[in-house]
């Protein structure tokens, strides 16, 4: 039988007539192969690519609330399935989810911990523009506010559940970076002109 000898020099065994790989050691521990360093790579998540998925909204009758989010707010109804609806406004399967919990349930008090609202980001001015006429001409009452890093409206849909539409104005002639808590005053004469200026 032919035995292994070990160079202390350069850390490896070899034996007549092949040369084995170098494994060098740490301290007792062989460094991790450029495989393994790969494979943790490729199992890292890239958080850069994660957002968020959908709402998931308890509601008192679909029958009553998806004329609201169809018609009103312009979702897709995707998949109806016993108490639940799901809508979308993209490719997506959906963007909202809809429970229907029956009609005896009561609406939380607005101390209670809880979702505040739901925000629906449109692209530019005038798509903003059009979903407050759309709001109008259903008759939903609504606010409308500058917060600076965007324009808003809040208003409720048929259970009271707040939502709020907004356009991104951070980038934007008058915009800010930050909100840092304050109130701008409305740009009501700015807002009505809306449809006919780019974003």
């Amino acid at each position: 039988m032919t035995l292994t000898k070990l160079d202390r020099t350069n850390n490896r065994r070899t034996m007549p007539g092949a040369e084995l790989a170098v494994i060098p050691f740490t301290n007792g521990h062989a460094h991790p192969s450029p495989t393994n360093r790969e494979r943790r790579r490729k199992h890292t998540p890239d958080l850069r690519r994660v957002r968020l998925g959908h709402v998931h909204l308890k509601v008192r009758d679909l029958n009553r609330s998806l004329p609201f989010y169809v018609s009103v707010l312009g979702l897709r109804l995707r998949e109806w399935a016993g108490r639940y609806a799901f809508l979308a406004f993209g490719d997506e399967h959906h963007s909202l989810a809809l429970e229907e919990i029956g009609t005896w349930t009561t609406t939380p008090s607005r101390r209670a911990v809880g979702v505040a609202h739901f925000a629906i980001e449109v692209p530019d001015r005038a798509a903003f523009a059009a979903m407050r006429r759309k709001l109008s001409e259903a008759n939903v009452p609504f606010i409308s506010r500058n917060n600076g890093i965007s324009w808003t409206v809040r208003f409720h849909d048929p259970d009271k559940n707040e939502i709020e539409i907004y356009v991104d104005r951070r980038r934007a002639p008058g915009g800010t970076e930050l909100w840092r808590g304050r109130w701008h005053l409305p740009e009501s004469a700015a807002l009505e002109r809306t449809p006919a200026m780019a974003a």
